[in-house]
This record gives structure tokens, sequence and C-alpha cells, in this order.
């Protein structure tokens, strides 16, 4: 990075809110694995040092980082946990979002998960924790992932296409529904969606 651009980008992050600065990366972008800086993995990353690692990932090196932060209880503990994304890289098929534990100390990063749609599936007496992402890359092609998140972070259980969306089938549709707007996602709609 040209110092200009690198001037460019601290100004942004300040701007921001993201007075904490990472080296910029294109490593989620290209999926390869991330260098997590240790107060991301010991659980004391503040809120601005979420933004600012997420937008030294995500963002482009020379444009202002424009994050969408969603709260959403990723691990059922009673605490609202972040997911942070770049708006800017949004499309028909939803935006990929680096997911952050909250701890007693700040937050933790658990993984980057790509969604449309997301739904938390209810603990399971095991302590699995589950969850849904639906994401639709055409009028009716919809890919539908069971991810489980653990210590370790999320790891992809099974995997589905259905046809959903304008140009989907009524039954992609009825199945969509079942497992983002329903009331409560029933076994019986996982095994037929999952075949497990």
């Amino acid at each position: 990075m040209k110092p200009a651009q690198a001037f460019l980008v601290a100004a942004a992050l300040i701007l921001c809110g993201c007075a904490h600065t990472y080296p910029s990366s294109d490593a989620a972008l290209k999926g390869d694995q991330l260098k997590v800086p240790r107060e991301f993995i010991n659980g004391t990353a503040s809120l601005a040092q979420a933004k600012a690692w997420t937008a030294s990932l995500l963002s482009e090196p020379n444009a202002e980082p424009t994050l969408e932060i969603v709260e959403e209880d990723l691990n059922q503990d009673g605490t609202k946990d972040l997911l942070v994304a770049e708006t800017h890289r949004a499309g028909t098929g939803g935006n990929s979002y680096l997911a952050f534990e909250t701890t007693p100390k700040g937050y933790r990063y658990l993984g980057e998960l790509f969604y449309g749609a997301l739904r938390v599936l209810p603990k399971e007496r095991t302590g699995s924790q589950k969850m849904l992402t639906m994401s639709c890359l055409g009028s009716g092609d919809c890919t539908v992932q069971l991810t489980m998140l653990d210590a370790d972070g999320f790891h992809e259980v099974a995997k589905a296409e259905i046809a959903a969306g304008d140009s989907g089938t009524d039954e992609g549709n009825r199945l969509a529904d079942a497992l983002f707007r329903a009331e409560t996602v029933s076994p019986e709609i996982l095994k037929q969606v999952f075949g497990r």
C-alpha cells in the first residue's frame, strides 16, 4: 500500500469510529486463513477494534468504510453477539460477516459467515449450537446451509439447494418459509431439506 493510501485508510477509520488500525489484508476476500489478532482470540477486543479489523479485511483500501453491525445471540447464552460486514460488498446473495462473541471483557472472533438470511436454532440438549443460513444467487437458486458453532468457530454440517424466491417453486418457497419464517424449525423439515 502506498503512503497516500495508508493515510486515507487511517483517516476513514477515524471517521467511522474505528480509531484502532490493523494492516489491510485481502485474506478474507480470497478465502485465505486469517491472522487473528490476540485481542480477538482472548476475547478482550473492543467494539472499535472489531470495526477497525473488519474494515481492514473487507473495506477497499482507499474508501471510507461503511460497516453494518447486526446483533444476534449466536450461541444462545442470552447476550447479543456481533456480525460486522462492509455494506458495499453486499449482493443479491447476501454479505460476508465477521462474527464476534460477546465476552465479559469484550469480543472474541468466531469466524466468518456469508448469508442473505440467518436463523439461530435453539441450543441442543448436548450443548451443540447450530444455525441456518440461506443465500440466493439467482432468481430461484438458493443454497441453505446448516452450520455448527463450537469453541473453534463455525463448521458446515450440511448444505442443500432449494428453488426459492420470485422464480422459485412452490415447494422450494414452502421449505424456505419453514426454515426461516416459521415460529420453530421442525426436525422433519431439517431432515427433508438436508437428509439428516
